[in-house]
């Protein structure tokens, strides 16, 4: 009994030093799905109640530094993610647009060191870059109204994140993750026709599956 006892002690002692460290380095590098939990107000397309906006894949890198062996702060860049607009309604726009939006991230986290599996939570700023928008200008009702272009709002909001790392060796580790942030953005319609204004709510969900490995 004594020797499973200190065999078991041992183990766990073992285990702990595999810890993370003031001054560790965690890159992530992963695919990503950018969930919209959209809602929006539209003035100035008659019969266009709404728009609703698609999932659609991209691409996620971060970078963590250890200040502590629980602390640390992430800096987190997506790939542009690209949505597309459509309208509803009795007499509805159909296919509005498409744009493309960028993600940067910067979190303070916590670690919880708990053996293989290593939890952690974060919170922190999000500065959402919508680096294209395309009119549709092919539809009817919006070539109708005179409506000849679009562009799109950025955002800063905040942001927080739930995470697990599950470490595959001494340096190498899987990683899940979901981000939130309240991104709240105007598309500006404008042409000949005069302006239309849709204020929508976008507040993605950013889920990751990454690899990572510890410098």
């Amino acid at each position: 009994m004594k020797k499973i006892i200190a065999g078991t002690l041992l183990a766990l002692t073992a285990g702990a030093t595999q810890a993370l460290e003031a001054g560790d380095v965690l890159i992530r590098l992963g695919m990503a799905t950018d969930i919209p939990h959209e809602s929006t107000h539209i003035v100035g397309i008659a019969g266009t109640d709404d728009v609703s906006l698609d999932y659609t894949p991209g691409a996620v890198g971060n970078i963590t530094y250890m200040f502590t062996s629980n602390w640390g702060l992430e800096f987190s860049q997506s790939s542009p993610f690209n949505h597309q607009i459509q309208g509803h309604g009795g007499a509805a726009v159909g296919h509005i647009g498409e744009y493309d939006a960028m993600y940067s991230t910067l979190l303070a986290q916590y670690h919880f060191n708990a053996g293989d599996f290593k939890p952690y939570v974060g919170a922190g700023i999000n500065y959402a870059y919508f680096l294209h928008s395309d009119l549709n200008d092919s539809d009817p009702t919006l070539k109708a109204a005179g409506i000849t272009k679009m562009k799109m709002a950025n955002d800063l909001s905040p942001a927080v994140e739930v995470g697990v790392d599950y470490k595959l060796n001494d340096h190498a580790y899987a990683n899940l993750s979901a981000m939130y942030t309240p991104t709240s953005t105007k598309a500006k319609l404008s042409g000949p026709g005069g302006n239309v204004d849709i204020n929508m709510d976008i507040d993605p969900v950013v889920f990751t599956l990454a690899f990572g490995y510890k410098l």
